[in-house]
């Protein structure tokens, strides 16, 4: 299994969508909750995360042009603050009606006593992570075999290293992250005793 921590203002969607009229940070499509509408994820950076995902399966290659579903052995777990207030099944519906099948397995935690949406902690998303994995029952027989966090803001992710993936408000994944992420995913996982991979918080706490 390979996992995603994904971020969405910044990564699927992108300051030229939002100055067309279309985009705008922190909403999504999901039934039942007003003010929110499909426009907000912007289509080229779906197809760029439809590639990373590919690139796992078909390493070097991609994907036939015939295969759409190569989700089933990468999971996504929602870091971004669209997690706030909605279910995991509204956030893979959502995700699923732009094309990406790739299931939604959880979300990291929302029960901080900080204001996220300020930034106020320099390293609130890492402990999120690193949280998540220390808490999150793998399935008996399943193993990660790698791992990424993708993100817009360093400031979420000071002491995240080699699995973190940067990317920018202004473009939002972008094809020169394809095999950058392809490069995070086939490094090597070291836990520590807590079952916190080594290298996602250079200390190791």
């Amino acid at each position: 299994m390979y996992l995603i921590f994904l971020d969405i203002d910044g990564v699927l969607n992108n300051a030229q969508h939002q100055r067309k009229g279309v985009g705008g940070r922190g909403r999504a499509i999901i039934p039942g909750i007003e003010n929110r509408t499909a426009s907000q994820i912007a289509p080229e950076n779906v197809i760029i995360l439809k590639e990373i995902i590919k690139e796992i399966k078909w390493p070097g290659i991609g994907a036939p042009n015939w295969v759409d579903d190569v989700g089933n052995d990468v999971k996504i777990v929602v870091s971004s603050a669209w997690r706030i207030g909605h279910s995991v099944e509204q956030l893979d519906y959502m995700l699923e009606s732009h094309g990406i099948w790739t299931s939604v397995i959880d979300k990291t935690s929302s029960n901080w006593p900080l204001d996220e949406y300020k930034y106020v902690s320099e390293d609130l998303r890492t402990r999120q992570v690193a949280e998540w994995f220390a808490d999150f029952p793998i399935p008996e027989g399943e193993e990660i075999e790698g791992f990424i966090v993708i993100d817009d803001s360093h400031e979420c992710y000071p002491n995240v290293h080699k699995h973190f993936l940067h990317t920018t408000w202004d473009l939002g994944l972008t094809e020169e992250h394809i095999k950058q992420a392809a490069e995070i995913f086939a490094l090597p996982i070291e836990y520590d005793g807590m079952g916190v991979p080594y290298g996602l918080i250079e200390d190791g706490e």
